[in-house]
């Protein structure tokens, strides 16, 4: 059995509805927000960082081979006021540690961009509910919404008016299929009191004159 609807104010579904439609905004600036926080951390460890110790490693390795190449010279030079070319042995252990350093750093980044990777993937399907919540089941509600206030406030227009101060004749407060079937109910009232009525209207008498029985006057004296 269908029952009616229990609306007790439209005002309150007004605000829900501006609420709803506030927080469609909300969440989709605030993931939007987020799915880009996580594209520039992609791209700064997949590119920028990536293309950053690359060259290190590139640059270092250069390091590395000129104090080699220093530390050959000063083996072979006949100066012996040197003596065991301490500070050759020095730089070229420097540039062998920073170029050692540099290839931690391209390590690293291969490995946080691997793990990156899979979190954003990770990260895309937990959203993806919201996500698609955001893009097409909240604004359906909305829209019903709308519909379902455009609806009421209609409905409301069709009602009766409510009766004045100075009183509304019943029928005029009636709706027109109210008015119809108080007719209905009136008309056949009066047609049941007209069958029950008895009938008060005079009876022909049955006695007659003497000389109704001879329309000629034929039983009246003969004249004289």
């Amino acid at each position: 059995m269908t029952t009616g609807a229990d609306v007790k104010s439209i005002d309150a579904i007004r605000e829900f509805h501006g609420a709803l439609v506030e927080f469609i905004d909300l969440a989709k600036r605030s993931l939007s927000e987020a799915d880009g926080d996580v594209n520039r951390t992609r791209q700064w460890v997949s590119h920028d960082r990536s293309f950053h110790w690359d060259r290190q490693v590139r640059r270092r390795t250069e390091r590395v081979a000129q104090a080699k190449s220093d530390l050959f010279r000063a083996q072979l030079a006949k100066d012996s006021e040197r003596g065991s070319c301490i500070d050759e042995k020095r730089a070229l252990q420097k540039a062998q540690a920073a170029l050692d350093e540099a290839y931690r750093k391209v390590e690293a980044v291969n490995r946080w961009r691997r793990e990156l990777e899979r979190e954003a993937l990770l990260y895309r399907g937990q959203c993806q509910q919201l996500s698609t919540m955001l893009e097409a089941d909240l604004p359906k509600l909305a829209a019903s919404i709308t519909r379902m206030i455009d609806d009421l406030e209609a409905y409301i227009r069709m009602a009766p008016p409510a009766a004045t101060a100075t009183g509304t004749p019943a029928d005029e407060k009636k709706s027109p299929v109210s008015k119809a079937r108080a007719g209905t109910r009136r008309r056949t009232k009066k047609r049941k009191g007209v069958d029950d009525e008895p009938d008060e209207r005079p009876k022909p008498t049955q006695e007659r004159d003497e000389g109704a029985d001879d329309p000629l006057g034929a039983s009246q004296d003969p004249v004289a």
